[in-house]
């Protein structure tokens, strides 16, 4: 699965360029992009026409082949930040929690807790009151 993780979003790769390139190509003109065995992989964020223009400059051969992804796999990873593309490869594939999304929902049961342990002191302080009333003190 091709994906990049940026300011903690999942970036789904959109294409891949298909070709043999050279080591010294990859480390020098291609640098910024990510180059596997396979071949270029291009994310929505780069320059797919610089990464064409490289290959023909040098005379690789190339084939390029959009890249999709189930909706579910996308909507999976819709609207959470990711620490690594590790954690975010992890819980698409393996669907481990990611960290951040474990930290929220912990809160968030936190909050649900204070919220009932809240409502338990009110009632407890309204039996107490009526005890009272009827001459009976705890």
């Amino acid at each position: 699965m091709h994906i990049a993780v940026l300011d903690g979003e999942a970036i789904f790769a959109s294409y891949l360029i298909k070709a043999t390139i050279d080591d010294s190509i990859k480390k020098d003109k291609l640098r910024s992009f990510s180059v596997s065995d396979e071949g270029i992989i291009i994310f929505p964020f780069d320059d797919i026409l610089q990464a064409e223009w490289v290959l023909r400059e040098y005379n690789i051969p190339y084939t390029i082949e959009p890249i999709s992804y189930k909706d579910e796999l996308k909507e999976k990873a819709k609207g959470l930040k990711y620490a690594s593309r590790t954690e975010a490869l992890q819980h698409l594939i393996e669907d481990i929690e990611p960290e951040g999304h474990m930290i929220l929902n912990l809160k968030k049961k936190l909050e649900e807790k204070d919220q009932e342990l809240k409502t338990l002191k009110e009632e407890f302080k309204s039996l107490k009151n009526v005890l009272k009333i009827h001459g009976m003190n705890i």
